[in-house]
């Protein structure tokens, strides 16, 4: 009922043709209005949903590191929503190629969830016999969720492929990236086009168990290269411009010019 593309399509197509100018977060969703909805490439307007800098701060602030507890643990974790696009089955499915090569390797789901939601994925995770590897916490405090992504050895974003994710980039992307943290994404195209062009992460093919086993298991052997994207994810995020101070130009632009 709520993951209807054809309805939210049609919808879509009502609305952005009732303004004048469209705000889009990518380019590929400023090429899909068009292409879908035949908008003029005028009408749109890119805007990313980038971080500010100062977010940067709540990672330098002293917290003891989250999973103290497990101190062999190799943590891989996801903070998010658990809808069904969000791909978190196909990091489960994964974890049990993983745990053969990785047998510390242990996968953390952060975010809410209802009963239903948590059945389903427990279930899962007793058909893949990987209930030992993976802990599902719901939701937690935001400055945990800070802790969180800087305590773990690699953050996720497994989405599977469809006209949202095709054509947005979530805004924990850019969070990650401030957390100098590695950070491994599937190959949505907004996502895959930014790791590639700034050397920032790592990708794996969306839904493919055995493409994300494949990536984690690299980047565990390969800390070092990963750790090195990570910081340029860091440098492009506080020197370059994958932040909100750089990509909100576009915006004030828009504004000054709309005055006019």
């Amino acid at each position: 009922m709520f993951f209807g593309y054809e309805k939210w399509r049609a919808y879509e197509a009502k609305i952005v043709k009732q303004f004048d100018y469209v705000i889009a977060v990518v380019s590929e969703m400023k090429d899909r209005l068009i292409e879908q909805h035949q908008l003029s490439p005028e009408k749109i307007v890119i805007v990313a949903n980038a971080e500010k800098k100062e977010f940067a701060k709540n990672f330098e602030q002293e917290a003891p590191n989250y999973f103290l507890q497990y101190p062999d643990k190799f943590i891989i974790s996801y903070v998010g929503g658990f809808g069904p696009h969000r791909g978190l089955h196909t990091a489960i499915q994964g974890m049990k190629i993983i745990k053969e090569q990785l047998p510390n390797a242990l996968l953390v789901l952060v975010g809410p969830a209802n009963k239903d939601v948590t059945n389903h994925l427990q279930q899962l995770m007793v058909k893949n016999q990987v209930e030992n590897a993976i802990i599902i916490k719901g939701s937690v405090p935001f400055n945990e969720v800070i802790n969180i992504m800087k305590s773990s050895q690699l953050n996720i974003i497994p989405h599977t492929s469809n006209e949202h994710t095709e054509s947005a980039v979530p805004h924990k992307f850019f969070q990650i990236l401030l957390s100098g943290k590695p950070l491994l994404v599937s190959d949505c195209k907004p996502m895959k086009r930014l790791v590639i062009d700034y050397q920032i992460g790592s990708y794996f093919e969306a839904e493919s168990p055995e493409s994300f086993a494949e990536a984690v298991i690299d980047i565990a052997t390969n800390y070092n290269v990963a750790m090195k994207k990570a910081a340029n994810g860091t440098k492009h995020s506080l020197e370059g411009n994958l932040n909100w101070e750089h990509l909100s130009a576009n915006l004030v632009h828009f504004y000054d010019n709309f005055k006019k």
